[in-house]
């Protein structure tokens, strides 16, 4: 039993480091019209860091990349029209609770929310931007 106690300290450990990491390698940028550019330090597959935008409108935020992913994956020669595509795009999306509105990616949350939103937001950036493999 001990062990297994030592066990749950050390990995605990383990995860308040890496939420110390993750709050020390995430930059806030204010930007013009009341945004908020978040970098995070997830890359994409040009090793860039990801980033994302949040406004706060009446009582809910809008979370978006301005169409950053999509527009990458076009540029890459992604089929993005192709039915296939846009089924595996759907999906993913649709599993994040995460919208597309023209190329750009988004989603609303209320403040209770926004935690998860976030963290799915940010987990359908990644998965979108994987499939780039399908160009």
């Amino acid at each position: 039993m001990l062990k297994y106690m030592t066990m749950i300290n050390e990995i605990s450990k383990m995860f308040d480091n890496h939420i110390q990491w993750l709050q020390e390698n995430i930059v806030f940028l204010e930007i013009k019209n009341d945004w908020l550019q978040i970098t995070t330090p997830y890359l994409d597959r040009h090793n860039d860091y990801m980033q994302f935008y949040v406004r706060r409108e009446g009582s809910e935020y809008l979370l978006t990349d301005d169409g950053c992913i999509i527009s990458d994956l076009i540029a890459s020669g992604c089929p993005i029209d192709s039915p296939q595509v846009q089924e595996r795009l759907i999906t993913t999306l649709n599993g994040f609770g995460v919208q597309m509105d023209g190329e750009q990616l988004m989603t609303r949350a209320m403040p209770d929310e926004l935690s998860l939103k976030i963290h799915n937001f940010i987990q359908a950036m990644l998965a979108v931007n994987s499939l780039s493999g399908l160009a």
